[in-house]
């Protein structure tokens, strides 16, 4: 009821904001815009409510049943003839299925033109994710013998604090040639479990807590119905907690007694991406996409990998409102000979030499757009991953707890819902 009411305030407040002759088409102008001086502020209003289904979620592989509901408002404000642009985004959404959760978001773009052709753009951000009482697998509840009872312990730490700051230059060159350079830092602070120990167990329950670096570059351009791009990127992490491992092993000396742990975690990365799109008969785009990259452990190498993944989809509306939406991802990543390996304490892969992922994702989609305004929906995700790596079996693997968490896994949702824009 409340979000109906909104609706309605803002649709009245259109009365007093929407100008009485407009100079050029509205189709795709928010419901409450107004002319201000040499700036004019928009105010588009997006959100969806749905009610989902699925199983097979989270390593606690949980049936999930339930309602989400998100919004989005962006304050927009263009001035000196779309030369300056601010824009504050707003979001907020909130799940409530068997895994809760709620995120907050904020956002605030500068982006200006200061000459014909080039575009610069400062953007800091800060989100809020809470995922309270999720299933831990990596808390099991025991008995007085330390046995399990079947039953998980639930956490907080899956959610936590993420803020940081991003900045972008755009160069429109001549024969429909777009390059774009972007930085980003973000900053990660988890909430942190009651039962974490930094001093005692400093491996378990680890807070992801630290920095993200990105630089990225990327160049588009587009010739008739096609539209490609490339993009290279470089990436860094720098972790609070979480200590590097040994090759092989997997050792991080980390805890009371014995030698000196090793260096907190470092990483770098590089990947490749390769994206063509295809319009046909106008109202339907196939695109394309193959990518490719790794990411180093600065340490031994324990967690260095590379991938290799690639992304068909169709997104098209042949009938007025209707619209269609497919796609298909798949993803292998691999670990290298200094990744996990056989030791007294850990037993050997699955099957081959090295550690690896493969990933396998389906999407689909099927929408009206009624009147511009709502446009109801129905959706599936289908995920299969399998991986060689072990599975943990209580004080088998790892032999000193009482894991139990399978791996490989069979995910999929269904969603029915409803989205607005105004």
């Amino acid at each position: 009821m409340r979000l109906i009411a909104v609706i309605v305030l803002l649709v009245a407040v259109t009365a007093a904001a929407k100008p009485k002759k407009p100079r050029k088409s509205t189709t795709n102008r928010p419901t409450v815009h107004a002319q201000a001086g040499r700036c004019r502020f928009e105010m588009p209003v997006r959100g969806a409510m749905t009610g989902e289904f699925g199983d097979g979620l989270s390593l606690a592989q949980l049936e999930v049943i339930g309602g989400a509901v998100d919004a989005t408002v962006i304050p927009r404000l263009r001035c000196l003839k779309g030369r300056l642009i601010a824009s504050l985004r707003l979001s907020g959404s909130e799940r409530a299925t068997q895994l809760e959760e709620r995120r907050l978001g904020a956002s605030l773009e500068l982006r200006g033109r200061p000459t014909v052709g080039v575009w610069l753009s400062l953007r800091p951000y800060v989100r809020w994710l809470d995922r309270a009482d999720w299933p831990d697998p990596y808390q099991p509840l025991v008995d007085a013998q330390g046995q399990r009872t079947g039953g998980l312990d639930v956490t907080n730490r899956r959610g936590g604090l993420r803020f940081g700051l991003g900045a972008e230059i755009e160069v429109r060159l001549p024969r429909r040639v777009d390059l774009r350079v972007d930085v980003d830092w973000m900053r990660r602070d988890d909430v942190q479990d009651a039962d974490f120990d930094a001093v005692l167990r400093p491996d378990h329950l680890t807070p992801s807590d630290g920095d993200r670096f990105r630089g990225r570059l990327r160049a588009r351009t587009r010739r008739g119905p096609w539209r490609v791009e490339g993009t290279a990127e470089v990436s860094g992490a720098l972790s609070d907690f979480a200590f590097s491992r040994d090759a092989v092993t997997g050792a991080t000396h980390a805890g009371v007694g014995g030698s000196a742990p090793n260096p907190l975690k470092r990483t770098v990365g590089g990947a490749g991406r390769l994206s063509a799109s295809l319009w046909a008969l106008k109202r339907t785009k196939v695109t394309a996409i193959l990518a490719v990259g790794g990411v180093g452990d600065l340490h031994e190498g324990y967690d260095s990998t590379w991938f290799v993944g690639g992304e068909v989809g169709v997104v098209s509306r042949p009938w007025r409102g209707l619209g269609l939406r497919a796609d298909y991802r798949v993803r292998l990543t691999r670990y290298t000979s200094d990744g996990y390996g056989e030791t007294a304490d850990h037993p050997p892969l699955d099957f081959g030499d090295r550690r690896e992922r493969l990933t396998h994702i389906v999407r689909g989609e099927l929408s009206y757009r009624v009147l511009r305004l709502l446009e109801p929906f129905v959706a599936a995700r289908l995920e299969v991953s399998d991986t060689n790596f072990p599975d943990y079996v209580p004080f088998v693997h790892p032999v000193t707890a009482p894991f139990a968490v399978d791996f490989d896994w069979r995910r999929w949702e269904i969603s029915l819902g409803l989205r607005f824009a105004l």
